[in-house]
């Protein structure tokens, strides 16, 4: 649903045509920062938004799968996830062991933090 959403669409059109700008692994991650700065003020559950954050990078990494990047890509993807993983299990920097609160809280607190622990 999320992805025929109006929102869902205009994420997906916007980063697969601004996946051409990532063209190293430290362009990637200033994507993954755009698209968390944009979704981050947008309504919605804070579900419905990790929803769009998704959509985003998988927009992303599907323009980018036939680019000249595409080798070095799934290393990229895979310490995007590792580092999205840490947010949302254990809350990120500073925090170890089990994450606090629910899986709802976690992705709220995602959200609402002032920038990204741990991502350059």
């Amino acid at each position: 649903m999320t992805a025929a959403s109006p929102d869902g669409a205009k994420i997906i059109a916007k980063f697969t045509v601004l996946a051409k700008t990532a063209t190293t692994e430290g362009t990637f991650k200033d994507m993954i920062k755009i698209i968390w700065r944009m979704i981050k003020p947008m309504t919605g559950t804070p579900l419905y938004r990790l929803t769009l954050v998704f959509l985003a990078i998988g927009a992303m990494c599907t323009s980018l799968a036939s680019s000249s990047v595409r080798t070095g890509l799934p290393q990229w993807i895979e310490n995007m996830e590792t580092w999205l993983g840490k947010q949302l299990t254990i809350g990120g920097k500073g925090v170890a062991g089990e994450g606090e609160g629910t899986a709802d809280d976690r992705v709220k607190r995602f959200f609402s933090t002032p920038y990204l622990h741990d991502f350059d």
